[in-house]
């Protein structure tokens, strides 16, 4: 799958959530939380990078 589909199935996600606290069928609360955290888990998947540091040598 190319990373600019990663990223639409991303956006789409972020936006549900935002929608689905608008129409209060979740918590507000919950919904900021996703919205800060999602962006960095989108960028983690479809960056490929880890969040593990690398072993030193």
């Amino acid at each position: 799958m190319s990373k600019i589909i990663q990223a639409l199935i991303w956006a789409f996600l972020m936006l549900a959530m935002a929608a689905l606290s608008r129409f209060d069928w979740i918590d507000r609360d919950m919904a900021r939380t996703l919205l800060i955290v999602l962006p960095a888990l989108g960028f983690i998947a479809i960056s490929g990078r880890s969040c593990r540091l690398k072993a030193s040598s």
